[in-house]
This record gives C-alpha cells, sequence and structure tokens, in this order.
C-alpha cells in the first residue's frame, strides 16, 4: 500500500537519494516543505514547496515509472494543496500537465505575470528543448 505524507527534516537524504535516482540534482533546503509516496520502506514519489526570493513554488514532482498513472501523483499533489492553503503559489510543469496541475487551481499565465525569477527559469527551459509553461494558483481560494 501507497503512503503519502509530509517528509520528516531527517528523511531528507533519503528524498535527496530518490532524486539522485531520477537524474535530478536537487539540494533541499531546511525550509522545503517536501511531500513523498512510499511503497513500502522504498521512496517512490516526491514534491516539494519552497519559498524563492518571498514567492511559494510547488517544484520537483517525480515518481518512479512503476508507479506512475496509479493516483499516487494526485496524491501527492493533494496533500501539497493542503500545505499551500490560501496562499498565491506558481510552479513551471510541462504544457502537457496542464490539467494534472489544474486540478488543485493551478492556471497558465503569461510569463510576464510571474515573479522574474520564476519568468527567467522557465525561459531557459523553454530555451534548452523543453515544453514548459508558467502556471500560478491564485490564494485566498
Amino acid at each position: 500500500m501507497i503512503q503519502v505524507r509530509q517528509a520528516r527534516s531527517d528523511e531528507r537524504a533519503r528524498v535527496e537519494a530518490f532524486y539522485r535516482e531520477t537524474d535530478s540534482l536537487v539540494t533541499i533546503t531546511p525550509s522545503d516543505a517536501v511531500i513523498m509516496a512510499e511503497d513500502g520502506a522504498a521512496v517512490c514519489g516526491v514534491v516539494r514547496l519552497c519559498h524563492e526570493g518571498g514567492t511559494l513554488v510547488l517544484r520537483g514532482m517525480y515518481l518512479r515509472e512503476d508507479a506512475r498513472r496509479r493516483g499516487i501523483g494526485t496524491r501527492m499533489l493533494r496533500a501539497a494543496e493542503q500545505l499551500i492553503g490560501s496562499q498565491v503559489c506558481f510552479c513551471i510543469p510541462y504544457s502537457h500537465l496542464r490539467a494534472f496541475y489544474g486540478q488543485i487551481g493551478f492556471v497558465e499565465i503569461d510569463p510576464a505575470e510571474a515573479p522574474s525569477l520564476l519568468r527567467e527559469r522557465c525561459a531557459a527551459y523553454v530555451q534548452s528543448g523543453l515544453d514548459a509553461i508558467l502556471m500560478r494558483r491564485p490564494g485566498e481560494r
């Protein structure tokens, strides 16, 4: 049975090891809120909420291949929604995930509507060939 929960601070090394397994060079900061999915003792999915330049950003959603298409990502997204609460939050997903993130109220925005840090990050992703978009979840829902 897959369990989805917020990672404890003493589990950061496990989460970073999972990111490395997915070929992601992610460093988790102490202020990041990390949600993880576990299949027994094995981490099978991770997403985190980061405060960057005064902006809340949903980042780094990864699932093991065998954990995809089983509703686990949606469960992780719903857990993130609880942590986001009434705050404004941004994310930079692939465009084909627009509806997925839309499940919790994220809507695609014009890059001009995003903080410069995120505009620049999204532009760099697109320039490198990724089909990325900027999305925002309005606060006070």
